[in-house]
């Protein structure tokens, strides 16, 4: 019984040691302070870009037109039918000339 006597007797002081505790408040100068360094921080060029990049429609808009422009460039170099037929046609017409023309 006693052990159940000490621990009400610490929980009522653990509870009246709050009773003197009031509310942290910050200096009347703080906000005024706070206020005029955060509008006296300029903003760099750079901090600016990233911000703009830094939205969603921007961002996926510029994926979009890289991957637009990856897609354009695998496709334009791949080898056409027809200028791989003349080239074939081409190049047996030429060793055709070099193998029955007469050597000097």
């Amino acid at each position: 019984m006693q052990h159940k006597e000490d621990f009400q007797k610490e929980v009522d002081l653990t509870l009246n040691s709050l009773d003197g505790a009031s509310r942290a408040e910050a200096p009347a100068f703080f906000y005024t302070r706070l206020i005029a360094r955060m509008e006296s921080v300029s903003v760099s060029i750079w901090s600016r870009w990233a911000a703009i990049l830094a939205r969603p429609a921007v961002s996926l808009g510029i994926l979009f037109i890289f991957l637009l422009m990856n897609g354009y460039l695998i496709l334009s170099n791949l080898p056409k039918e027809e200028e791989s037929h003349q080239q074939d046609y081409i190049s047996q017409q030429i060793t055709y000339f070099d193998t029955n023309s007469p050597n000097p």
